[in-house]
């Protein structure tokens, strides 16, 4: 939790701040291409291949985000996904047990302050696989991605998207993330 208070500088009220407390794990995490891969890209920019450079600037975001989803993917053992039982069993009181999954959130999304990598970085020292972190708080090189994936009942990570800071946002994932999807909406709009 120390990790997620940052510099002070969160939103609040912030929906991650509302998951945590029902949390069965956390594992931090930071992933990253490399150098090579940003040096190609600059290089195609730089020779006016224009095209090839966006193709491989679009590979590489998705490749550093499949990593991320690997890892989180990682911490969902088939034993885990329906542990939470409610007391005295699967059926007690007609509940059935809850569904325990992970899921990611990183530093810059949901209300979490982009400074909040300066203690991510401090706790995982990430150097050690060539990830640095600028005076802005941005990774460098450019293809990687840090955050905390949070394992805890489905239900908790299902976000409304009615925080202020909302409003702001162009990701707009949170409802396809979590599994759910607001009223009204397909997937066109998710």
């Amino acid at each position: 939790m120390e990790v997620f208070r940052g510099e002070g500088l969160n939103e609040s009220p912030n929906p991650i701040e509302k998951i945590f407390p029902f949390a069965s794990g956390l594992a931090l995490f930071a992933v990253t291409l490399g150098d090579k891969v940003r040096g190609k890209i600059d290089a195609l920019f730089t020779t006016d291949d224009f095209a090839l450079g966006c193709l491989l600037d679009t590979a590489a975001s998705l490749a550093a985000d499949r990593a991320a989803a690997w890892l989180e993917a990682r911490c969902s053992a088939p034993s885990q996904r329906l542990r939470a039982r409610p007391k005295g069993g699967a059926l007690s009181g007609g509940r059935a047990p809850q569904e325990i999954r992970p899921l990611r959130y990183s530093p810059g999304y949901c209300g979490w302050h982009l400074s909040g990598q300066k203690k991510l970085f401090a706790r995982l020292k990430p150097e050690r696989i060539g990830l640095r972190l600028n005076e802005s708080w941005l990774m460098s090189p450019l293809k990687s991605v840090s955050g905390v994936i949070v394992t805890a009942p489905a239900s908790r990570h299902a976000v409304e998207p009615s925080y202020g800071f909302c409003a702001s946002c162009r990701n707009r994932t949170c409802k396809t993330r979590s599994g759910t999807r607001p009223e009204g909406l397909g997937k066109e709009a998710a």
